[in-house]
């Protein structure tokens, strides 16, 4: 499993400064437009309880890994 702050620390570097995390935890800790409250409260704990454990100024370090190159170009 991944945690929320790991996950949220990989769309930070995919989608660099664009991507506000904080709006993230916004989203997944609000139940009350449309269905959401519906939402079963096991769920709903769940989800806060991984929302408060997240610490923004202390998100897990994620660095690009390798890239895929297209073979084009290479001899064989």
């Amino acid at each position: 499993m991944i945690e929320l702050s790991t996950a949220l620390a990989a769309a930070k570097m995919i989608y660099g400064p664009t991507f506000n995390p904080e709006f993230t935890l916004k989203a997944l800790s609000y139940y009350d437009d449309g269905n959401l409250k519906k939402v079963p409260v096991h769920h709903k704990e769940r989800l806060l309880e991984a929302v408060r454990s997240v610490d923004l100024d202390r998100l897990p370090l994620i660095e690009r890994g390798y890239e895929h190159q297209s073979d084009q170009g290479l001899e064989q």
